[in-house]
């Protein structure tokens, strides 16, 4: 699977969990290449709003985060939004 699908994939995944505009603006990045804005908008989206993840979701950022060479910061602060 490339990197735009899995994005992709990953960000469907929060559609219910995110606003309208910031998924939107998320896969419109993703889908025109800026797969780096489109990770990092969805990362500081899901730390701003409190968004809870399941341990499953944050794996999923982690391992997609570490392919696309992001910053570890990013998934790094959802940590503390794993649901317990």
């Amino acid at each position: 699977m490339n990197i735009e699908k899995e994005l992709i994939s990953l960000i469907k995944k929060f559609k219910a969990r995110l606003s309208k505009d910031d998924y939107k603006n998320a896969i419109e990045f993703a889908e025109h290449r800026e797969w780096g804005v489109s990770y990092e908008l969805l990362c500081e989206q899901l730390y701003e709003f409190e968004v809870d993840i399941e341990v499953d979701e944050y794996s999923e950022i982690k391992v997609l985060g570490k392919k696309m060479d992001i910053d570890e910061m990013y998934w790094n602060n959802l940590k503390q939004l794993i649901k317990k």
